[in-house]
Protein backbone atom coordinates (compact mmCIF):
# COMPACT_ATOMS: atom_id res chain seq x y z
CA UNK A 1 0.00 0.00 0.00
CA UNK A 2 1.57 3.15 -0.89
CA UNK A 3 0.96 6.42 1.33
CA UNK A 4 -0.36 9.57 -0.43
CA UNK A 5 -0.42 13.22 1.23
CA UNK A 6 -4.70 12.83 1.90
CA UNK A 7 -4.01 9.68 3.50
CA UNK A 8 -1.13 10.43 5.77
CA UNK A 9 -2.63 13.78 6.74
CA UNK A 10 -5.65 11.40 7.22
CA UNK A 11 -4.34 8.87 9.18
CA UNK A 12 -1.75 11.41 11.49
CA UNK A 13 -4.59 13.42 12.40
CA UNK A 14 -6.69 10.53 14.12
CA UNK A 15 -3.39 9.71 15.90
CA UNK A 16 -2.99 13.58 17.26
CA UNK A 17 -6.56 13.73 18.46
CA UNK A 18 -6.69 9.95 20.13
CA UNK A 19 -5.33 11.46 23.35
CA UNK A 20 -7.45 14.40 23.48
CA UNK A 21 -10.23 12.67 22.67
CA UNK A 22 -9.81 10.28 25.57
CA UNK A 23 -9.36 13.10 27.46
CA UNK A 24 -12.45 14.75 26.95
CA UNK A 25 -14.45 11.43 27.24
CA UNK A 26 -13.53 10.58 30.20
CA UNK A 27 -13.18 14.03 31.56
CA UNK A 28 -15.03 14.12 35.51
CA UNK A 29 -15.53 10.21 35.52
CA UNK A 30 -15.51 8.92 39.34
CA UNK A 31 -11.79 7.26 39.84
CA UNK A 32 -13.72 4.02 40.56
CA UNK A 33 -15.57 3.50 37.05
CA UNK A 34 -12.54 4.23 35.39
CA UNK A 35 -10.66 1.59 36.75
CA UNK A 36 -13.55 -0.84 37.08
CA UNK A 37 -14.79 -2.91 34.23
CA UNK A 38 -18.40 -2.57 33.36
CA UNK A 39 -19.21 -6.19 32.77
CA UNK A 40 -17.26 -9.74 33.14
CA UNK A 41 -14.65 -10.16 30.54
CA UNK A 42 -14.51 -6.60 29.47
CA UNK A 43 -11.74 -3.87 29.78
CA UNK A 44 -11.79 -0.97 32.29
CA UNK A 45 -11.28 2.68 30.52
CA UNK A 46 -8.02 2.14 32.55
CA UNK A 47 -7.04 -0.99 30.66
CA UNK A 48 -8.14 0.35 27.35
CA UNK A 49 -5.78 3.58 28.09
CA UNK A 50 -3.11 1.10 28.83
CA UNK A 51 -3.24 -1.30 25.75
CA UNK A 52 -2.97 1.75 23.85
CA UNK A 53 0.59 2.96 25.12
CA UNK A 54 1.45 -0.46 24.91
CA UNK A 55 0.69 -0.43 21.05
CA UNK A 56 1.77 3.47 20.54
CA UNK A 57 5.02 1.95 22.36
CA UNK A 58 5.35 -1.33 20.31
CA UNK A 59 4.69 0.65 16.84
CA UNK A 60 6.12 3.82 17.47
CA UNK A 61 9.55 1.78 18.33
CA UNK A 62 8.70 0.32 15.03
CA UNK A 63 8.80 3.66 12.98
CA UNK A 64 11.51 4.44 15.13
CA UNK A 65 13.91 1.44 13.43
CA UNK A 66 12.67 2.06 10.18
CA UNK A 67 13.78 5.86 10.23
CA UNK A 68 17.57 5.10 11.88
CA UNK A 69 18.78 1.89 9.75
CA UNK A 70 17.57 0.96 6.01
CA UNK A 71 14.71 -2.49 6.05
CA UNK A 72 16.11 -3.12 9.31
CA UNK A 73 14.43 -7.21 10.80
CA UNK A 74 12.35 -6.47 13.97
CA UNK A 75 11.27 -8.81 16.51
CA UNK A 76 7.33 -9.23 16.33
CA UNK A 77 7.07 -7.28 19.72
CA UNK A 78 3.13 -7.73 21.05
CA UNK A 79 1.80 -4.86 22.56
CA UNK A 80 -0.17 -7.09 25.22
CA UNK A 81 3.18 -8.78 26.24
CA UNK A 82 4.85 -5.33 26.32
CA UNK A 83 1.73 -4.03 28.60
CA UNK A 84 2.67 -6.93 30.60
CA UNK A 85 6.37 -5.52 31.53
CA UNK A 86 4.74 -1.91 31.71
CA UNK A 87 1.79 -2.58 34.03
CA UNK A 88 0.10 0.55 32.68
CA UNK A 89 -2.65 -0.44 34.66
CA UNK A 90 -0.80 0.10 37.90
CA UNK A 91 -0.70 4.12 36.96
CA UNK A 92 -3.06 6.37 37.85
CA UNK A 93 -5.08 6.89 35.00
CA UNK A 94 -4.83 10.73 34.85
CA UNK A 95 -0.99 10.07 35.41
CA UNK A 96 -0.53 7.75 32.65
CA UNK A 97 -2.95 9.88 30.31
CA UNK A 98 -0.77 12.38 30.60
CA UNK A 99 2.26 10.22 29.47
CA UNK A 100 0.17 9.17 26.70
CA UNK A 101 -0.43 12.55 25.47
CA UNK A 102 3.00 13.70 25.93
CA UNK A 103 4.76 10.58 23.86
CA UNK A 104 1.77 11.24 21.15
CA UNK A 105 3.17 15.30 20.76
CA UNK A 106 6.48 14.24 20.68
CA UNK A 107 5.79 11.13 17.95
CA UNK A 108 4.05 13.58 15.71
CA UNK A 109 6.67 15.71 16.11
CA UNK A 110 9.30 13.26 14.25
CA UNK A 111 6.30 12.04 11.63
CA UNK A 112 5.57 16.14 10.89
CA UNK A 113 8.95 16.71 9.62
CA UNK A 114 8.59 13.60 7.14
CA UNK A 115 9.28 13.90 3.66
CA UNK A 116 7.30 12.03 1.40
CA UNK A 117 10.18 9.04 0.76
CA UNK A 118 10.31 8.61 4.05
CA UNK A 119 6.72 7.08 4.63
CA UNK A 120 7.81 4.29 2.38
CA UNK A 121 10.90 3.13 4.47
CA UNK A 122 10.57 -0.05 5.93
CA UNK A 123 11.30 -2.79 8.03
CA UNK A 124 10.64 -6.66 8.07
CA UNK A 125 8.73 -7.43 11.41
CA UNK A 126 7.34 -11.32 11.57
CA UNK A 127 8.64 -12.51 7.98
CA UNK A 128 6.53 -9.44 6.39
CA UNK A 129 7.87 -5.89 5.20
CA UNK A 130 6.09 -3.20 6.61
CA UNK A 131 6.19 0.49 6.16
CA UNK A 132 6.39 3.78 8.26
CA UNK A 133 2.87 4.72 6.56
CA UNK A 134 1.68 1.04 6.92
CA UNK A 135 2.22 1.10 10.85
CA UNK A 136 0.72 4.60 11.09
CA UNK A 137 -2.66 3.21 9.42
CA UNK A 138 -2.54 0.41 11.68
CA UNK A 139 -2.02 2.58 14.64
CA UNK A 140 -4.87 4.93 13.22
CA UNK A 141 -7.50 2.47 12.58
CA UNK A 142 -6.49 0.51 15.64
CA UNK A 143 -7.38 3.43 17.59
CA UNK A 144 -10.48 4.22 16.15
CA UNK A 145 -12.09 0.94 17.11
CA UNK A 146 -10.68 2.03 20.24
CA UNK A 147 -12.17 5.74 20.73
CA UNK A 148 -15.45 3.43 19.72
CA UNK A 149 -14.93 1.38 22.87
CA UNK A 150 -14.61 4.58 25.29
CA UNK A 151 -17.37 6.18 23.62
CA UNK A 152 -19.57 3.10 24.21
CA UNK A 153 -18.64 2.64 27.81
CA UNK A 154 -19.22 6.22 28.90
CA UNK A 155 -22.24 7.06 27.22
CA UNK A 156 -23.46 3.14 28.83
Amino acid sequence: MKSSPKKIHEYTGVILRTPELIAEMTAGLAKSYLNQPLSDGEWSLKEILGHLRSCADVWSYSVYAMLVEPEPALPRLHPRQWNKIMKYELIDYQASLIAYQQQRLEFLAVLNRLDTRDWERGAEIDGRRHTVYSQIRRMAKHELNHLDQIRALVES
